[in-house]
Order: C-alpha cells, then structure tokens, then sequence
C-alpha cells in the first residue's frame, strides 16, 4: 500500500491500530459470560432440556499455525506435540445459547490441563456466578471438557463442577454405564466443536502467525475476532 498510494507505512499502522483499539474496547466493556436467564432463553430447549437447571459451558483449545523459528528456545516453546507443529493455542469456550468466549493465546507446548487451571477464566466464571444469582441462590458453572484436561480438582478449588468423558487404562475396557455416559459427553461437547470451527473462518488465522507480525496486535486480535463472531454468525447451539 505504501508503494501504491504513497502512504508512510507508519500512518496505515496508526489507522489499523485505532482499530484494533476500538474492538478491544467493545470486547472489554461487554459482560464475558451470559447470564443464566439469557443463557437459558435463547438456548436450544429440545437439544439441552437434560440442563435445564443448569448453568453449562464447554472449554476447548485450538492451535493457530506459526513458523519453525530459527531459536531453539522459541521452537520448544510454540512446538506442540499434540498437533505436531509450531502453534499458538488458544482456549475457547461455549456456553449453551451460543456464546463464544474467546481466551488469550499461549505458546503451543503448554498442555491443555495447565492452560485450563491458569488462563484465569475459571477464576472470573466464579466471580461471575457469584455476582448472577437466580432466586438468591448460586448456580455454579459447570464445565464440559475432554479428557485431556484433568479439570475436576481445579474446578472444586473454584466452586464449580466438571464433566468430562471417563478415561481408562489401556488394559481395561469401559462399563456398559461407562461406555453410554462417554458417548453421551462426546455428542453434547460437538457443539464446542462447531463454534472452534467458527472462529477459524478468520484467513488471518488460517494462515497464522508470521515472525514480522507483532505479537500483541496478534493476540490482540484472537480474543476481538472471537467477540465478533458472535455477531457475524447464527449461533452454534
């Protein structure tokens, strides 16, 4: 663009950082979770009568591609095993109406058990369940995850609940009961799957991070574009 039109490349980061600027203050001043009433309205009835009395949201991670940094510490620190790539990841949540939540990017070798327990959404959904009584009652959040997040204990030390699939050892077979109540999880957390998949229309992250972007306008824009898909797209229930 500056060659086209002549413009000091200074100015077009000044524009886009006023941008930027703007929708991050649209996302900071919006409340982070839905209340339950909302939550509960808008909700498909049918798909989640069985949490009817309940205030669910799912948590998932997802990986945005960065490149092979030359610097060893840089390439241990984004390589994930798990997607066997250099990578952001990023949590995303779900709540049952719809709502997305996005969260902040860490470096792509943090697990997802250690992602869940520090990223301080845990925190903030105990604040909020606090804040958002019903009939002057608390209803805690209780949170839909994958195996891989070991998540119970980090959600009893803040007053929450956890559903997550049974795991076994490799020599032992699952119960009937075990067999229908991971089944029953695996279908009701594929909606968190969908709302993933919405977040990655985004082609900036498609094609990810690049070592001449700057670190703080990218993640800048992760947690911005996961507030905005909320109002470009139908709701994933």
């Amino acid at each position: 663009m500056e060659a086209a039109w002549g413009i000091d490349k200074r100015f077009i980061n000044h524009v886009k950082d006023c941008k930027a600027a703007l929708d991050m203050a649209a996302f900071l001043s919006w409340p982070r979770f839905a209340s339950f009433e909302e939550d509960k309205a808008l909700r498909n009835p049918q798909k989640w009568a069985k949490y009817d009395k309940y205030r669910v949201i799912q948590w998932d991670m997802t990986n945005i591609p960065a490149p092979k940094f030359a610097d060893a510490s840089l390439h241990r620190a984004t390589f994930s095993q798990y997607y066997g790539m250099n990578c952001a990841k990023s949590g995303i949540g779900m709540q049952l109406c719809g709502w997305v939540i996005p969260e902040k990017a860490w470096t792509g070798a943090v697990e997802d058990g250690p992602y869940h327990s520090n990223a301080g959404y845990l925190q903030a959904q105990k604040e909020f369940q606090e804040a958002d009584l019903v009939a002057g009652k608390v209803i805690k959040f209780h949170n839909i995850l994958d195996r891989g997040y070991r998540g119970n204990v980090t959600a009893f030390r803040n007053d929450q609940l956890c559903l997550q699939p049974p795991s076994s050892r490799s020599d032992r077979r699952f119960t009937g009961k075990q067999t229908i109540f991971a089944g029953s999880v695996a279908r009701d957390r594929s909606g968190n799957e969908r709302g993933v998949r919405v977040m990655k229309r985004s082609g900036l992250f498609k094609r990810g991070f690049k070592e001449t972007m700057s670190v703080k306008r990218f993640c800048d824009a992760v947690l911005t574009w996961g507030f905005q898909v909320n109002f470009m797209y139908k709701p994933v229930h």
